[in-house]
């Protein structure tokens, strides 16, 4: 009887003339044994009439990606602005967080450090939290691309911001193939596109944040934050750019469960 491993569907990675295996491919082999998990998740999505079925793959209800982004601004809003507020234990205390400090060397951190604990607490820290954010608010505008019905309560100059950021309008007449195929290619020139602007976008968004934190005292304000964060945004969109649009909705639901955990934790820490 024939193995149904992932692995051992390449077909086409040898079509497309490639070597070796996708990541894709590596993601299935190591979460081969929840794909039933996933499956049913899938199916209960779509009995419950928050999935819509499109030729590209499922996508879910603009309320529910509307959900999604909000529960992600939220946990990136609360890691940056709202530490003086919430606190997680072995990660920050408020009492800590009380305080102006501005920081202009760049990567002055890495040189005169105290604790390599911390430091790779803050480096990870900001990398993960914008690599999450930028991979997610992707893929739901690629989801939203395909199914182009543009919510009502989405501000016009948003829109313009969005179709200014992927290059061409999302929240189409016509619902629009997925920009990008389940085969792992993408253009060179839409990557650099995407990459370019969402650095734009990033750097002018993680500015405000320091902004913020300096006038208010609510930390320090350094600018190894900012290159951090713009980084981890470009990882963020280039995988998000590279992740098969059939499985975007699953990743979705990842992202989200994590978010919800998280947001339970910053919760839980006001009652303590």
């Amino acid at each position: 009887m024939r193995n149904p491993s992932p692995l051992a569907d390449t077909d086409s990675a040898a079509a497309g003339g490639q070597q070796g295996l996708k990541l894709w491919q590596w993601l299935q082999w190591f979460l081969w044994p929840l794909r039933g998990c996933a499956a049913r998740i899938v199916a209960d999505l779509r009995h419950f009439g928050l999935l819509i079925d499109t030729p590209a793959g499922p996508v879910l209800l603009p309320s529910v990606r509307a959900g999604i982004l909000l529960s992600q601004l939220v946990v990136t809003l609360g890691f940056t602005l709202g530490k003086r507020v919430f606190f997680i234990g072995g990660v920050w205390l408020t009492a800590n967080q009380g305080r102006r400090e501005l920081r202009l060397t760049p990567f002055a951190g890495l040189v005169h450090t105290r604790s390599l604990y911390a430091l790779m607490l803050n480096v990870a820290g900001n990398l993960w939290l914008f690599c999450m954010l930028a991979f997610v608010i992707t893929l739901l505008v690629r989801q939203s691309a395909s199914c182009p019905a543009r919510p009502q309560w989405l501000p016009a100059g948003l829109v313009r911001l969005v179709h200014w950021w992927w290059g061409r309008p999302v929240w189409a007449a016509v619902p629009a193939r997925p920009d990008m195929p389940d085969d792992g290619v993408v253009s060179s020139h839409r990557l650099r596109h995407l990459v370019y602007r969402t650095a734009i976008v990033t750097g002018i968004a993680a500015f405000a944040i320091e902004t913020l934190q300096f006038v208010f005292a609510w930390g320090y304000s350094d600018v190894d934050d900012v290159i951090y964060d713009v980084i981890g945004a470009t990882v963020g969109v280039i995988v998000a750019m590279h992740w098969p649009f059939r499985h975007s909705t699953l990743a979705l639901l990842a992202a989200a469960i994590a978010a919800v955990v998280l947001l339970a934790f910053m919760a839980a820490s006001l009652m303590v």
